[in-house]
């Protein structure tokens, strides 16, 4: 019974023997609270000793006293005598949970219960929250594919007015999307339309089905309206300008429990863009070229939509910030022909009034605003504005940011937001990894991504392993004097155990880098080391000995990039490209020239999938004097040729013994998928071709297919691949794992 019926039947009752006259109340008694403190129920109630006793006011004070939640009843009782009153309110408190019991969940465990429901022990018992926690069970079940579970609620009374809460759990059968029934699709196959959708029939084997390809028939209720749209963008995509698509139905069957989706699509008729024209304000220069939607084509109204997107976009390019771009389509019927008329409305142009950076407690603002490509007085860019995003999250300083675009008082003013979320960019760790060439290796480091928020990177690190130590300090400053020049110091000592012989190196290098517009870079580095050299096999060829000794390297290596990735971690679109020249003998004992180049492409081609191709060439040739074993170009490896472990593929002397090239070109085309975005986790598959070869051979290309993943895991990249050579000569490797696991910086 609600409170208000409990209220009025009680005032109804009791008051209808108050006195007309008016009377004083002389007491207020509080009884039959166990619970809850007196001065608690009083606190709510206004009637007072010593004031007038009123109706109306004893009502509202039954209501406050209600809003408390803790009572089922409240009974008022008035004693007078004397023109004077005593009120009594006597309490009937709810009962409190003792316990809560499930029963009949054989599929979840009870914590995972008790996390989502909204009563817990030793509360009051409150039926709402009792009838909610009902239903979130219900809809635990269903995320797990069990749609016909039943669950009731049984409230058990105990002594001391308190009760056990028991959910009685009749768990359905686990389910799937056995059919999705199509219905007035003459025009585009059922599979094509079921493509589109989320929520796929099962189809392929269950281990499989964590693929993209392969699907699991799991339900999402959720993905309805996301798959009713998606259908209807298929059609308008084909030129189905007016179809209709009713909302999805679900029919579960009551036997079996599985599922049963009913789309039923209206057409339409199938119409041609006919004359394409613009109106009201003065359009862009040469705005048709620009747009996908042409006269004579078939029509599309998903390519329209990206047409207008593209266009208010031009225009906030233009510093129009709030363009509008409006579409009247005339249809003709009879033609079947759609006229469509972009009409223009660009505002005026708009001033950046105030960049505003929230978020950074760490982080000084200059480095945030450094990477901003609008300041204070710049005129609107839409563009500039998500390059400036991008630049922010490729510190990889922040897990989140955003830029709010705020409107001014004034109509051609505007605020920028930027809201970041800072993350922790530094580590100490002592570490385990492996990789296939050094084997198991321990690693101690020390690490700041982002030194006292000043946005420099630096970095202390050894690692020791079976084949090889290593010290390395990195210090780089990605702007000097906040201008877009990076400055890095590299101080490292190596030692390495190859098959055939033992590399010492030690070293230092300075570059100097600088940043043109918002992709390009040119830059150079010195470097100086010391490479000792010493064969490790009984009977070493004479090659071997020739390459033996002390070799100092004294270089200068310019260098020129391009970068326009959208996300550096995980790229979908955009090149990389780096082109570098090793000039060996300023000073030293070498010399040599050493030419590389590396180009990547990603393309996004659909869903999640990204095609990655990549080509890199080197080259070295020497000065006058020999080429240290050290220096020579090898192939194999994680981030090489994969169907070789690493530098395992190269020229051999005549007893067998690797002694490298001086020529190496690779190509890769890899398709990239996630697995568990979430997590970034992610597939790959992958075709490797190259060679390595020396003076006087021929290029032979070698092979290589496989697949792998990439796991960018909170201690640091993880990278498998699994490479088979497709024709591999007498003395190649046929196939190889290769394999990584530690930190980077």
């Amino acid at each position: 019974m609600k409170y208000r019926q409990i209220i009025l039947t009680v005032l109804l009752a009791l008051f209808v023997s108050f006195e007309a006259d008016a009377s004083i109340i002389k007491k207020i008694i509080i009884t039959g609270n166990v619970r809850i403190d007196s001065q608690t129920i009083k606190d709510k109630i206004k009637s007072k000793p010593g004031g007038i006793l009123k109706l109306s006011t004893v009502d509202n004070d039954i209501k406050r006293i209600f809003k408390l939640g803790y009572f089922k009843r409240i009974i008022v009782n008035q004693k007078s005598a004397a023109g004077e009153t005593i009120l009594t309110y006597k309490i009937y408190e709810k009962p409190s949970i003792r316990n809560i019991l499930f029963d009949g969940n054989n599929n979840i465990k009870d914590k995972n219960l008790l996390k989502i429901i909204d009563v817990k022990p030793y509360q009051i018992l409150d039926r709402e929250k009792v009838k909610s926690s009902t239903n979130k069970i219900i809809s635990l079940y269903a995320s797990k594919q069990r749609f016909m579970t039943k669950v009731r609620a049984v409230i058990k009374q105990i002594k001391g007015n308190r009760v056990d809460l028991i959910f009685n759990i009749k768990e359905g059968k686990k389910t799937y999307i056995k059919a999705v029934n199509i219905y007035g699709n003459k025009h585009i196959s059922s599979s094509d339309i079921e493509k589109v959708m989320t929520n796929h029939r099962k189809n392929g084997w269950s281990v499989f089905t964590w693929l993209p390809w392969f699907y699991s028939g799991r339900f999402n209720p959720n993905a309805l309206a996301s798959d009713r749209d998606a259908v209807r963008d298929l059609y308008l995509s084909r030129g189905f300008a007016k179809v209709k698509v009713d909302p999805i139905k679900i029919m579960i069957d009551p036997i079996d429990g599985k599922i049963v989706l009913q789309v039923i699509i209206h057409a339409g008729l199938k119409y041609r863009i006919g004359k394409i024209s613009f109106s009201g304000e003065k359009p862009l220069k040469n705005i048709k070229s620009k747009i996908e939607t042409k006269e004579g084509k078939q029509f599309n109204g998903v390519a329209l939509r990206r047409d207008i997107s593209k266009l208010v976009d031009l225009y906030g390019q233009k510093g129009y910030a709030y363009a509008d771009i409006n579409p009247v389509i005339d249809f003709n019927d009879k033609k079947r022909t759609a006229n469509i008329q972009f009409v223009i409305t660009k505002g005026s142009p708009v001033k950046i009034s105030r960049v505003q950076i929230e978020g950074d407690s760490k982080t000084e603002d200059n480095v945030i605003r450094r990477e901003m490509q609008l300041v204070e007085g710049d005129l609107y860019n839409s563009k500039k504005i998500r390059r400036s995003k991008r630049d922010i999250i490729n510190t990889n300083y922040f897990e989140n940011v955003k830029i709010r675009q705020v409107p001014g008082i004034k109509k051609n003013k505007m605020k920028l937001l930027v809201k970041v979320k800072e993350k922790s960019t530094g580590a100490a760790s002592i570490g385990f990894g492996y990789s296939t060439f050094d084997k198991f290796m321990t690693r101690v480091s020390v690490s700041e991504a982002n030194l006292g928020g000043t946005g420099i990177h630096a970095s202390l690190s050894g690692t020791l392993s079976a084949r090889s130590t290593q010290f390395d300090l990195n210090i780089v400053q990605p702007w000097w004097h906040n201008k877009p020049i990076s400055v890095g110091f590299h101080l490292y000592n190596i030692k390495t155990e190859f098959s055939d012989y033992k590399d010492k190196n030690f070293g230092a290098s300075l570059s100097v880098a600088k940043r043109y517009g918002d992709e390009y870079k040119l830059g150079v580095t010195y470097s100086i080391s010391v490479d000792k050299i010493s064969t490790t096999i009984d009977n070493p060829s004479q090659t071997l000995l020739d390459n033996t000794g002390d070799f100092i390297k004294s270089e200068l290596t310019p260098f020129a990039s391009h970068d326009s990735r959208d996300i550096y971690l995980y790229p979908t679109k955009g090149n990389k490209e780096n082109l570098s020249i090793e000039l060996a003998g300023f000073g030293g004992n070498m010399k040599f020239i050493k030419p590389a180049f590396d180009s990547r492409i990603y393309k996004k081609i659909g869903g999640s999938f990204v095609l990655m191709g990549r080509f890199y060439t080197e080259m070295i040739s020497s000065i006058g004097k020999k080429l240290p074993l050290s220096e020579k170009l090898y192939m194999g490896g994680i981030d090489d040729f994969r169907g070789a472990t690493y530098a395992k593929m190269a020229p051999r002397d005549s007893n067998g013994n690797l002694i490298g090239g001086t020529k190496k070109v690779l190509g890769s085309v890899e398709l990239h998928f996630p697995i568990m975005s979430a997590l970034h986790f992610y597939g790959k598959l992958f075709y490797d071709v190259g060679d390595v070869w020396g003076s006087g051979a021929k290029i032979s290309l070698k092979q290589a297919v496989g697949m792998g993943f990439t796991w960018f895991s909170p201690i640091g990249p993880i990278d498998l691949a699994v490479g088979k050579d497709i024709a591999p000569k007498k003395d190649q490797p046929k196939s190889a794992v290769n394999f990584s696991f530690g930190t980077t910086f």
